[in-house]
């Protein structure tokens, strides 16, 4: 029933945990659907965690 109200698909979504170290030594996890490891790197999800 919860698709009905969200719209969301019932396949399942493949997604990366990306552990970002912050200065102050917090450690966020950002979740995305980025999956190329090379293309998009650990440092690149960190440099824009700490623009936004």
């Amino acid at each position: 029933m919860v698709e009905l109200y969200y719209e969301c698909p019932r396949a399942p979504t493949t997604v990366r945990l990306v552990h970002v170290v912050t200065p102050n030594g917090r450690v966020p996890i950002v979740m995305t659907s980025l999956l190329d490891i090379v293309a998009f790197t650990a440092a690149a999800f960190a440099a824009l965690y700490y623009s936004r």
